[in-house]
């Protein structure tokens, strides 16, 4: 199960991330708090509520000059963020994460020689592979 909390005080973020909150809210903290707390933020498209939140947490963080980080696996998603944004950082790649989404996707790009190539398709720029979506669960 995710924890996901909401802060208004910078204890309040040093203490929830300590214990280890999946998601933390800063929507509550004021300019200059968030000046103070935006240093935190990685955000991962896949946690943050999707492409548009994560844009507005570049955006935040751009506003007070702090680069992105990526936070966690999914490079597959984050990827699209990190090339889009003005202040994208770098993609991490963990070799457990690519390697499951090369097993369940056409197309889907990997590291080669150190760099990423973006893909210019519609959309995250790879497909299921074919059948896959049969075993999905309902």
């Amino acid at each position: 199960m995710k924890i996901e909390i909401e802060v208004d005080t910078l204890d309040q973020l040093d203490e929830v991330i300590a214990e280890g909150a999946d998601v933390v809210l800063l929507d509550n903290m004021g300019p200059d708090l968030l000046r103070e707390a935006v240093d935190y933020l990685q955000p991962n498209v896949r946690d943050i509520g999707g492409f548009t939140q994560a844009a507005k947490a570049a955006a935040m963080a751009q506003a007070f000059n702090v680069p992105l980080a990526m936070g966690g696996n999914y490079p597959h998603m984050n990827m699209h963020l990190h090339g889009g944004v003005q202040n994208g950082g770098r993609v991490e790649f963990h070799w457990q994460g690519w390697k499951c989404v090369e097993q369940l996707f056409d197309n889907a790009p990997g590291p080669v020689n150190g760099r990423l190539t973006l893909p210019t398709t519609p959309g995250l720029g790879f497909t299921p592979k074919a059948g896959i979506l049969d075993l999905a669960v309902e």
